[in-house]
């Protein structure tokens, strides 16, 4: 319950609407939840669980691609995976294949075993279902 004289009187025209969008999912914008409708809607559990699979392999396949670049290279990678996740963390790449992959990158300091802090610079691949076998292994090549 709020007094009359407090209440917040809505924009005759909100700039939320129609304006430009950020975020994954959408802002308030009922997309999303269309969206979900739709997949939820027109997909089986198998298909799900196909998904998942697919998508588990490629993680594997391409962690797996950069631990044997780390070890031609003979360069540490920071290679970092939780089992289960879709997330690949590595050392940063240079700036354009940054950019060519939109690559997420995240300042770290890390706690070495002789108690020193290093500070790193991480990016990541979210592994979804757009990213292909062949995909990977340009970025593989790309990082030689």
């Amino acid at each position: 319950m709020i007094r009359k004289p407090d209440q917040v009187k809505p924009h005759d025209n909100p700039l939320f609407l129609g304006g430009h969008d950020s975020t994954m999912s959408g802002s308030r914008c009922g997309h999303g939840v269309l969206v979900m409708w739709e997949l939820f809607s027109n997909k089986s559990y198998r298909d799900f669980a196909e998904i998942a699979a697919r998508e588990d392999q490629l993680v594997m396949f391409l962690r797996s691609s950069l631990q044997e670049l780390e070890k031609e290279l003979r360069v540490d990678l920071w290679l970092s995976h939780t089992p289960g996740s879709l997330f690949v963390c590595f050392k940063q790449p240079r700036k354009d294949i940054v950019r060519r992959y939109s690559l997420a990158s995240m300042l770290l300091n890390v706690k070495s075993a002789d108690g020193t802090v290093e500070r790193r610079i991480y990016s990541h691949i979210c592994v979804m279902a757009h990213i292909t076998k062949k995909l990977i292994l340009r970025f593989i090549e790309e990082l030689r």
